[in-house]
């Protein structure tokens, strides 16, 4: 019946010849229904209406096991690491010294499983990387290295065809005006809609050298960062939420915040049996997202233990069915059209393309009503899957993007 729908609507959309006022009039109509009934689906939303389907997964400093990685429950992996070649020089090298085949590697097996999963290369240095030297921090430093490091960057993610840079500047030899003009720079080189993340401390106001705010301003950095992956590991339950909320109570945009967990076996390690709870108290504060370090390492009998209790917890029925909305309109002899929906139970796979919003394998109204519940919502490029073209905002574009699949399935 969904199927047939919306063959009927592609069609009137072509003889229409694309009226997109039409299509956002069907759109928004139905919004409050369909407000009502996705409030019914197990997709987790935060307080403040951000759905956290961010699922950030770090990898390759050692490249052991990434073949076995579930690649379709993440939405980003960042490849470690490159650095700085030298406290004069910010050509790009790699940090392990073994060039770049291991990110290439990574990157092709990770989209070949998953061809939405977003890919970053983490770039590294500061004074807590023993192998550093101070490199990336006299870089950060001097105006023209810093510049250059940028125009570097945005270089080397188009020759590695990758979807943005995440910077690992750790230390206690910091400069936030350092950061912030090395952020003002590398987001106006990079392309539009690639990503930036930073790596940021968990907050521990008590040791001020690595407090997050010798490292970052929420209200001038921000702007410039997709998001924060916040290295809370290996917390108690009662620190993890005191750090958090630091960050939270400081200002920061709890929807650009991830929260991290430590999947190495090493003294930070998490618990394993808290990390449900983390999540979900992070989903109520409405954050953007989770972050597992290493995913590689997390691998254990060929299935990754850190990784499926994140996306259980998040998508605790997405596995094997998830509510969709069943609409359907029916015409009158006098005229008049009435629309009816109703939550049904359907089969889901993760890996689906941008316009099937409601990742059901197909295009259809939903996904048209979908685009209306978040009509001119704001916020960084691809922050929610309704901003399909991923420029920061739900408008039309993302509209003429599902109207131009209507119908189609996979």
């Amino acid at each position: 019946m969904l199927l047939n729908q919306s063959a009927h609507i592609k069609q009137g959309i072509m003889k229409l010849k694309l009226n997109y006022k039409w299509i956002l009039g069907i759109t928004l109509s139905i919004g409050l229904i369909s407000s009502f009934l996705l409030s019914l689906s197990p997709v987790r939303v935060g307080a403040t209406g951000t759905t956290a389907t961010r699922i950030i997964g770090y990898a390759g400093i050692a490249g052991i096991n990434y073949q076995y990685v579930e690649w379709n429950k993440l939405t980003e992996v960042v490849v470690g690491t490159i650095a700085v070649t030298s406290s004069t020089n910010p050509a790009i090298i790699s940090a392990n010294g073994a060039g770049f085949t291991l990110l290439t590697n990574i990157r092709n097996e990770a989209r070949s499983v998953n061809p939405d999963i977003q890919v970053l290369a983490q770039l590294t240095g500061g004074n807590w990387q023993s192998w550093d030297d101070g490199h990336l921090t006299a870089i950060m430093g001097n105006s023209a290295y810093r510049s250059q490091l940028a125009t570097n960057l945005a270089n080397f993610v188009s020759t590695y065809n990758l979807d943005g840079i995440d910077i690992d500047w750790e230390g206690t030899d910091i400069i936030e005006a350092n950061y912030h003009a090395f952020l003002v720079s590398l987001r106006a080189d990079l392309p539009s809609g690639k990503i930036i993340s930073v790596n940021a401390p968990a907050a521990i106001n008590s040791q001020p050298a690595i407090d997050y705010k010798y490292w970052f301003n929420p209200t001038t950095d921000s702007p410039y960062i997709n998001w924060y992956d916040i290295m809370s590991y290996g917390l108690s339950y009662s620190d993890f939420i005191s750090y958090a909320n630091q960050w939270i109570n400081a200002g920061f945009p709890v929807e650009q915040l991830n929260w991290g967990y430590d999947a190495n076996e090493n003294a930070q390690a998490d618990n394993i049996s808290l990390v449900p709870e983390k999540v979900d108290w992070t989903l109520a504060q409405g954050a953007g997202g989770e972050m597992i370090w290493m995913v590689d390492y997390d691998v254990n009998s060929n299935s990754e233990l850190f990784v499926n209790t994140v996306y259980d917890t998040i998508y605790p029925t997405f596995a094997t069915t998830n509510s969709a909305l069943n609409i359907t309109t029916n015409s009158s002899s006098n005229g008049t059209t009435s629309v009816a929906a109703s939550a049904v139970p359907q089969s889901i796979n993760a890996i689906c393309p941008p316009w099937d919003i409601d990742g059901n394998h197909v295009c259809n109204i939903v996904d048209l009503t979908l685009i209306g519940l978040h009509w001119d919502q704001t916020g960084p490029p691809g922050w929610i899957p309704e901003d399909i073209n991923k420029d920061g905002v739900v408008d039309i574009v993302d509209l003429e993007i599902v109207a131009q699949h209507l119908g189609q399935t996979w």
